[in-house]
């Protein structure tokens, strides 16, 4: 582990009625994310359980020497909100979108498609969100996809920039 700071990119309220769509189980879902090891396309992973509470997962692949030293700010500590339902396009084309967060649905990548597979049954892990970093008071580029694994609660994340 880089033993950085690790920064929560969302926290849902699974029993929200807006997020029934994921189809996931549990009260919250909590994505944490290293700033420097995700910006680098570093393999994390964390246990996620179905209350919100997570912890480091030993099928991470990284370690300290991997990661250089990380420039910038870390992710702002306030919160993105809901918003209305988007069409389709809005929710895919990040050259389009007014904000480039959003939760469920399809991922707007920036680049080429990155679904992460799941350390403990291999297969490609469910998309949960987006955060677009552009979508803070302070912008910067970029934008971290969350995933997850139900059927082993395994959460990981992939950053992206122009």
């Amino acid at each position: 582990m880089c033993q950085r700071r690790l920064s929560v990119l969302c926290t849902l309220d699974l029993r929200a009625p807006e997020l029934g769509p994921l189809g996931l189980a549990g009260t919250r879902l909590s994505h944490p994310v290293c700033e420097g090891c995700h910006a680098y396309g570093l393999e994390i992973f964390f246990e996620t359980a179905t209350d919100g509470t997570w912890a480091w997962s030993e099928a991470s692949t990284t370690d300290s020497a991997d990661a250089p030293e990380r420039d910038g700010p870390f992710l702002p500590r306030q919160q993105l909100w809901l918003g209305p339902a988007r069409g389709a396009m809005e929710g895919v084309s990040w050259m389009t979108a007014d904000h480039h967060s959003h939760v469920g649905g399809l991922p707007g990548w920036v680049g080429d498609p990155a679904y992460p597979a799941c350390p403990g049954c291999k297969e490609r892990m469910l998309f949960v969100a987006q955060v677009g970093v552009e979508d803070f008071p302070e912008p910067g580029e970029g934008v971290y996809y969350a995933f997850l694994c139900e059927r082993c609660r395994v959460s990981s994340a992939t950053y992206q920039q122009t």
